[in-house]
């Protein structure tokens, strides 16, 4: 992704935002379980909102952990450029993974694909 905003929407809704500073900043959001809430913020600037969330820094490399499996490794590789190098967002409910060589999302996977100068990448349902 080159200049993308917004790596992926879900019927209007983002689950995960990563920016910068020193290390990425992470957001992550996730489906509910319950039918009047929507969507649950999980990760708010690299700071966990549930006990079973874990943000380890180790380095240039940030992880974000639910219980032990891992969702998200991002490594900054410059002030303005950072690397996914593994995704998992299974555990919250959306069938979106991969890590450097591929991305699944849902029953669809891309490889050596570039995004650049939009704003969202991917856009799944209606708003």
């Amino acid at each position: 992704m080159i200049n993308v905003q917004i790596p992926f929407e879900v019927g209007g809704n983002v689950p995960l935002l990563i920016g910068r500073n020193e290390l990425p900043q992470v957001w992550l959001n996730a489906p509910s379980q319950k039918p009047r809430l929507e969507w649950i913020p999980i990760v708010r600037q690299n700071r966990s909102l549930h006990k079973q969330v874990k943000i380890i820094k180790d380095g240039n490399e940030l992880f974000v952990k639910i219980n032990t499996i891992d969702v998200l490794r991002v490594l900054k590789i410059s002030a303005n450029s950072a690397n996914v190098v593994q995704l998992d967002l299974r555990p919250i409910g959306l069938n979106i993974y991969g890590d450097e060589s591929h991305l699944v999302v849902g029953t669809n996977q891309l490889a050596s694909n570039t995004f650049q100068n939009a704003y969202v990448m991917i856009g799944i349902g209606k708003k």
